[in-house]
């Protein structure tokens, strides 16, 4: 066989052997898993043990407005505030609610054996938006040289409950107890104060 022969041949055979390679190499792959693989899994979460649906559900917005107390009941609280720093002898603070002309001494003198000094409502007028005036009783625990008391006072302030402040008015004692009660002591006490004619 010529060289010039054998050049032919290897032109013709070159491209036959390519051609056939290829087609192995598809069916190859025609042959083969052609499955999608598989998706990776999320992972679940748990919830705790205890913790119920109501526990996680999203939490109700607090409510930006709060509820507002009302003048009459606050007019009565400043009221019981003055008594309770008459009762503490913390002359400043009661005149912090309600100016009075008497000086430390003055006061000292009238209230250093009260112990305790609580209000108890009896007619409330309202006189203004925030202003009421109120009567009320006065129930006055003492102690004098270790002798306990009880004096029952019927009194009229006026309370700004807006202000927190008080204008003392008119006063009477009502009953005297040796010993220190609270007002049911005194069942009369409120109607009692009520009709109390006062100087």
């Amino acid at each position: 066989m010529t060289k010039h022969r054998l050049l032919v041949v290897a032109a013709i055979s070159l491209p036959i052997i390519l051609i056939v390679t290829g087609l192995v190499l598809v069916f190859a792959n025609l042959g083969g898993d052609s499955r999608p693989a598989a998706r990776p899994a999320i992972p679940r979460t748990r919830t705790p043990a205890g913790i119920t649906a109501a526990a996680i559900a999203p939490l109700r917005p607090i409510p930006s407005v709060l509820p507002t107390v009302d003048p009459q009941t606050q007019a009565i609280a400043v009221a019981q505030a003055l008594a309770t720093n008459f009762a503490r002898h913390d002359y400043a603070a009661a005149r912090a609610i309600s100016p009075m002309t008497q000086d430390d001494a003055s006061l000292a003198k009238q209230y250093q054996p009260v112990t305790k000094l609580t209000v108890v409502p009896v007619d409330i007028t309202p006189i203004g938006p925030s202003q009421f005036r109120l009567r009320l009783g006065l129930v006055s625990q003492q102690s004098s040289q270790n002798t306990p008391s009880t004096v029952f006072y019927c009194v009229d302030w006026t309370v700004d409950a807006a202000d927190g402040t008080v204008v003392q008015g008119k006063s009477a004692s009502l009953k005297t107890v040796q010993a220190q009660v609270e007002a049911t002591e005194f069942p009369a006490f409120v109607p009692t104060c009520h009709n109390a004619a006062l100087t």
